[in-house]
């Protein structure tokens, strides 16, 4: 896994699900061209959402959108979340 590379150290993000379809954008910068993984965590840690996994994405700004369900397309509570963002190169 040494190739693996952290886009960010988690951010907060606080969800309301009076949001509803408006969801929220994942802004990141992908450090070169390679695969990434974007997932949303809950506050105690667990996963809820992979957003992305292993996708190939180019060098630069990037933006996903979390429409605030979790992996069964239920919509998770309100509360606050955090997304982990991984990228590597080819193995």
């Amino acid at each position: 896994m040494k190739n693996m590379v952290s886009l960010f150290a988690l951010i907060v993000l606080i969800f309301s699900s009076s949001l509803g379809n408006a969801g929220v954008d994942i802004n990141y910068n992908v450090p070169k061209d390679g695969r990434v993984t974007i997932a949303v965590n809950d506050a105690s840690g667990k996963r809820v959402r992979n957003l992305i996994a292993d996708v190939q994405k180019t060098q630069g700004a990037q933006t996903i959108s979390w429409d605030g369900l979790d992996d069964d397309g239920n919509m998770v509570p309100a509360g606050e979340y955090s997304w982990l963002g991984l990228t590597r190169g080819e193995l």
